[in-house]
């Protein structure tokens, strides 16, 4: 096993980012946190772990079109299950809810729809 200086990885590390995305500036430094606020804050983004909705948006907020972030009602209640129909004992729950099977006629559950009951 090759055992090597951090400073020797961290060289490497570099070189081999510098070389796989060219044009992107290669940091060694950390960031301070007023770069980081500028960081984020130019891309609408929010980095703070506490927050329970990560983009700042208030709950019930349609962002972007199409995402929704909604606050639970009351975190101390468990999530609900979905309710789903009651198949009965013996018939195929994917033909009974949809009227199609992938198995067909190799099915070893009865064929019968709701309606034929």
């Amino acid at each position: 096993m090759d055992h090597r200086d951090p400073e020797e990885i961290l060289a490497w590390a570099m070189n081999v980012t510098a070389r796989l995305l060219p044009g992107t500036v290669v940091q060694r430094r950390s960031i301070t946190r007023e770069e980081a606020d500028r960081k984020y804050e130019s891309v609408g983004l929010s980095y703070d772990a506490q927050s329970y909705n990560p983009i700042g948006a208030p709950a019930d907020t349609v962002l972007n079109g199409n995402t929704t972030f909604l606050a639970p009602s009351d975190p101390t209640e468990p999530p609900k299950a979905k309710r789903t129909k009651a198949v009965p004992h013996g018939v195929c729950k994917d033909f009974y809810e949809t009227g199609h099977c992938r198995f067909g006629d190799a099915c070893i559950y009865s064929h019968i729809r709701e309606a034929d009951l």
